[in-house]
């Protein structure tokens, strides 16, 4: 039932091609530039010739469900995802805009245009209930301007230091034995993040 897959900006033009011929909708995750020791942007890298050049590739398959434009943002990277965005926008005024974001949510939500705000945390394997996990997810959501378009990634993966604890080394094909998540699991928290609002 998957119909959709995020690619790094630059990834091969042959695994673009062949997602795009399996059907798959495309997110782009587009890399933000770098900062100078002040915090300033170079303005090549946000001047609208480099960022029509960056997304072109992409709107070429006519594919495109929406931008990801970072994961993980702290409210210190607001104004540099702002003015990529402004870019982006500039680019392709069409297709929305997706971050997941760590904090500030209110700073996003109002200084992005139409932004899709995301949120995640792995709640499997740890003490967290899914109550909990339901109620955290709400409460970011409620962070935001209202009316904000939220969303959250569901974990469908072990958790690196419960991999490491299980001794499993990295880049084994399997575990000997199935510890997780189940599909049940997987199943709750997606009822519970639709629950929450996202």
């Amino acid at each position: 039932g998957f119909n959709t897959v995020w690619l790094d900006e630059n990834v091969a033009n042959a695994t673009l091609d062949e997602a795009v011929n399996q059907g798959f909708w495309i997110v782009p995750m587009m890399q933000l530039p770098q900062t100078d020791d002040q915090g300033n942007i170079p303005a090549q890298l946000t001047s609208q010739q480099v960022i029509g050049k960056r997304v072109s590739r992409f709107l070429d398959q006519e594919a495109v469900l929406c931008w990801d434009i970072g994961s993980g943002l702290s409210f210190e990277k607001s104004s540099l995802v702002s003015r990529s965005a402004q870019s982006l926008r500039s680019a392709d005024p069409l297709r929305p805009l997706a971050a997941d974001v760590w904090d500030g949510f209110q700073r996003y939500s109002r200084s992005v245009d139409q932004i899709m705000l995301g949120a995640h945390r792995w709640p499997l394997f740890t003490t967290m209930e899914l109550s909990s996990y339901r109620d955290w997810i709400n409460q970011k959501r409620r962070l935001a301007q209202p009316g904000t378009y939220t969303w959250t990634w569901v974990q469908t993966h072990l958790p690196e230091w419960y991999m490491q604890n299980l001794g499993v080394q990295e880049g084994q094909a399997s575990i000997p034995e199935p510890v997780g998540p189940h599909p049940e699991q997987i199943r709750l928290m997606t009822y519970a993040a639709i629950g929450a609002g996202c």
